[in-house]
């Protein structure tokens, strides 16, 4: 269960979880193996892009590692300025750094289907019920940025990445 942040020891409360850190580092290597494998059939990421990636990834480490990761425990509007930098600064840089080849043009393009699967996403963890189940389990809590994160990373992807 998440502790709230006590104010005199904010700056304290970095988490350092290992099993956050390892699935960080996962998803890391991960772009960097998507990365070379589509390089390989196509034309590669431009550098411009790759950095994209990783300033997005390195800026979404920040907002779930961060004091400001026990600080949304404890006061809404950190929850709601976590989402919003998770949502609208990390997700777009990460969407642009996606290599182009990674996602073969489907139905799932569609700006109004992500559109819709980030604002439901929104809209119920937002609700009272899934809200105040985060605080009472680790895995809900994680859960709930999992699904905010991919689908904004989803909405942005198909808003940002011009069809060919």
């Amino acid at each position: 269960m998440r502790l709230a942040a006590d104010p005199t020891a904010l700056w304290t409360r970095w988490n350092l979880d290992p099993a956050l850190i390892a699935a960080l580092i996962v998803v890391g290597i991960g772009y960097i193996v998507l990365n070379r494998t589509y390089s390989r059939d196509e034309a590669p990421t431009p550098t411009w892009r790759q950095a994209s990636f990783y300033v997005g990834w390195t800026l979404a480490l920040v907002a779930v590692i961060s004091p400001l990761c026990a600080l949304s425990v404890s006061l809404f509007s950190a929850r709601i300025a976590q989402h919003m930098w998770l949502t609208s600064v990390a997700a777009p840089l990460v969407a642009l750094g996606l290599p182009a080849a990674s996602w073969p043009r489907s139905r799932f393009d569609n700006p109004l289907l992500a559109a819709g699967a980030f604002a439901a996403a929104l809209w119920f963890w937002h609700a009272p019920g899934p809200y105040l189940s985060t605080f009472q389990s680790d895995a809900v809590y994680w859960l709930m940025h999992a699904t905010l994160f991919s689908s904004a990373v989803w909405l942005w992807r198909s808003l940002l990445v011009n069809p060919d």
